[in-house]
């Protein structure tokens, strides 16, 4: 059998295993139920009229109550089971630790995740000049007990670092403006506390960057786009016309430097990091499930949620 006990999660996969991480625990859902019983009994003794409809929910309330503390007594000091998503993450990387595999297309990518790495240095570029600081694109693999990564931009020592600098280079402008709709992504406020986890970092900033399409890539576009429109030659006038706005649509030295980068800043948390390496150890501890069920077939049975429960008793009552 394999041993999982020093697996570690690439902190760009850090999203995927904290699904349900914030649940309350078990022990908390006991201690509410508890707190709600002494509520409702309370309530149930200072009732004058001990008839009617509002007495008989009360009572009812307690029974149901009791009846969900019994059941539940044996489980109170269980651990919760991962989520779905979390397990589902789990097998593609019992397969990355175990054989040393996962799928080829997240080496392959889509034009959008291409982008994204090819135009990693311009993004640099474009925000060394705009922060009036010389960054350098990292390529060492930093790790810690826990996790691993490889952050774009560290200032400092990569174990001792004052700043994690990542660049992301959306597409084009509706993806890149579209970041000043809502709060950044979780998944990278996740994948920045684990690089500021690894490298000791005090805080990491997330810079969306408008850069050009690489020449390659342009190239791709506006063959794509002389297929779709069938025309004989790209010398006719239509495709000219149409090349010149997607030319246009996909290059961005019109635009002001300071107008082409959108920032973001995450400070370190130490107690979302603690979460983070609680998971971690979930993960380790279920990897050997998986591979008892691909190897022997065996079903891994989780207890149920206390919700199940007080649904099974109240459908019982």
């Amino acid at each position: 059998m394999f041993d999982f006990s020093t697996a570690k999660v690439r902190c760009s996969g850090i999203y995927n295993i904290m699904g349900g991480s914030d649940r309350k625990t078990n022990l908390q859902k006991w201690e509410e139920m508890c707190e709600e019983l002494a509520k409702q009994q309370l309530r149930e003794q200072k009732m004058i009229k001990r008839t009617g409809p509002g007495y008989v929910k009360v009572i009812e309330t307690i029974e149901r109550l009791e009846n969900c503390l019994k059941v539940f007594e044996q489980f109170k000091n269980d651990e919760l089971p991962l989520s779905d998503g979390t397990k589902s993450f789990c097998s593609a990387l019992y397969a990355d630790v175990k054989y040393g595999k996962w799928n080829p297309s997240k080496d392959i990518g889509n034009k959008y995740t291409t982008k994204g790495k090819m135009a990693e240095e311009a993004s640099i570029d474009l925000i060394s000049r705009l922060e009036k600081q010389l960054y350098f694109k990292n390529e060492l693999l930093v790790e810690n007990e826990f996790l691993k990564g490889t952050p774009d931009v560290i200032v400092g020592d990569p174990y001792n670092s004052s700043l994690i600098v990542d660049a992301k280079s959306p597409w084009d402008c509706e993806t890149f403006f579209s970041n000043l709709n809502d709060e950044l992504n979780p998944q990278y406020i996740y994948q920045m506390q684990g690089y500021m986890a690894i490298t000791g970092a005090p805080k990491a900033e997330v810079h969306f960057c408008l850069v050009d399409i690489p020449d390659f890539m342009w190239q791709k576009e506006r063959m794509g786009l002389f297929n779709r429109m069938e025309v004989l030659t790209d010398d006719s006038p239509d495709f000219k016309l149409a090349e010149a706005q997607l030319y246009r649509n996909l290059h961005y030295g019109d635009m002001p430097m300071e107008e082409r980068r959108v920032k973001f800043t995450v400070y370190r948390n130490e107690e979302t990091i603690q979460k983070i390496y609680n998971q971690v150890i979930k993960v380790r501890e279920y990897l050997p499930e998986i591979e008892k069920r691909h190897l022997f077939g065996m079903d891994n049975v989780f207890l149920p949620e206390i919700s199940e429960i007080i649904e099974n008793t109240e459908d019982n009552s």
